[in-house]
């Protein structure tokens, strides 16, 4: 049995950022080497040297059901969010959210092409929505945390009672 779907998104997007040298140069990498982009949850952190890091989220899952040659399927609809994380406390922290969103938005497709499956899914739709810029309090001494947020649009058709393939 696969993953769900919703997770393929979240995988598929992680792995084609931590594959671009331009957003890994920039994010940086983990005490074990492995770039500071992570799918679902990022794992505790709490020093300043675990920053900046990715996130990638898909945090909107809505669905309608509509038959497809004779199989009940559902056209589920995803809002997958990358979240860009830094110190606020650092100097010129927006200019660095805004390096790593530029090179995250190079990365990943705006709209899907004719005739492509984007991040290796089979997506019937694919776009960038929009960004905003929040603040938040961080865990422990390291005070308050900006992110900055990318999110898309990603639609696939799922057969009914396996959603853990697209069509």
């Amino acid at each position: 049995m696969g993953f769900h779907v919703r997770r393929q998104i979240r995988d598929a997007i992680a792995a084609r950022l931590a594959a671009d040298p331009a957003v890994v140069a920039l994010v940086g990498k983990d005490r074990a080497g492995t770039p500071r982009i992570y799918s679902g949850s990022a794992p505790a952190l709490r020093e300043p040297e675990d920053y900046p890091c990715i996130t990638v989220a898909v945090v909107s899952d809505g669905n309608s059901d509509e038959g497809k040659a004779g199989v009940q399927v559902q056209r589920r609809e995803f809002v997958p969010v990358v979240s860009v994380i830094d110190l606020a406390d650092r100097r010129e922290v927006a200019d660095r959210l805004d390096d790593v969103s530029l090179e995250v938005e190079r990365a990943l497709p705006r709209v899907m092409p004719n005739a492509g499956e984007p991040l290796g899914l089979r997506l019937v739709d694919w776009g960038y929505v929009d960004g905003n810029l929040a603040s938040f309090e961080g865990e422990g001494s390291l005070g308050v945390l900006a992110m900055q947020q990318l999110r898309y649009r990603a639609v696939g058709l799922v057969p009914d009672g396996q959603p853990d393939r697209f069509l």
